[in-house]
């Protein structure tokens, strides 16, 4: 016989993959807030406009200030401390999510920068940095940067851009890499 709540053997709801409802929430709610940032973070034309990107999430109660403003000052390092400053000016010509049609494949990259016939290919990916699937990623940008070449651009860079709204400020936070170049 169970004498006290303390002895009641503790039932947790789970998934068919066997993950509380919590974490599968959890899961649900970054992938949410990685969809939508990426879509902001795409058609963003310049870093003027950027701070408008972070504001929306605030307002949902999707980060706190506190975070919105951690998360802001890692994309401002980012820009000023990176190569992708001049993806971000004013007046730039920026094509968000194009698809490229090449042998029968439809590619899709998250940001084209172009500048007269050269071209800044940038995948944004808003989930920490895992070294198996940065190859994964890597090859993909170069697949779009053997797309643009195929298009006649004569200098094509690629890179990926890691933002994870859950880890600014630590390892795994806002990170450019570049994934290629050509002159």
């Amino acid at each position: 016989m169970v004498e006290s709540r303390r002895e009641l053997p503790r039932m947790q709801q789970t998934t068919r993959r066997g993950r509380s409802f919590e974490t599968e929430i959890g899961r649900q709610r970054h992938r949410e807030l990685g969809e939508a940032m990426h879509t902001l973070f795409e058609r963003r034309p310049s870093r003027e406009q950027f701070s408008a990107t972070v504001l929306p999430f605030v307002e949902f109660g999707t980060l706190t200030v506190a975070q919105a403003e951690a998360l802001w000052a890692e994309i401002e390092e980012d820009l000023q401390q990176s190569p992708l400053q001049e993806c971000f000016a004013e007046g730039v010509t920026v094509f968000g999510e194009r698809d490229i049609l090449v042998g029968g494949k439809v590619l899709r990259p998250d940001r084209v920068v172009e500048f007269g016939e050269r071209a800044v290919v940038i995948d944004f990916k808003f989930a920490g940095r895992d070294a198996r699937q940065h190859i994964k990623y890597e090859e993909q940008v170069r697949g779009y940067m053997d797309a643009l070449r195929a298009m006649g651009y004569k200098g094509v860079e690629g890179f990926l851009w890691y933002l994870d709204p859950r880890a600014h400020g630590s390892e795994g936070g806002a990170r450019v890499v570049r994934c290629g170049e050509e002159g």
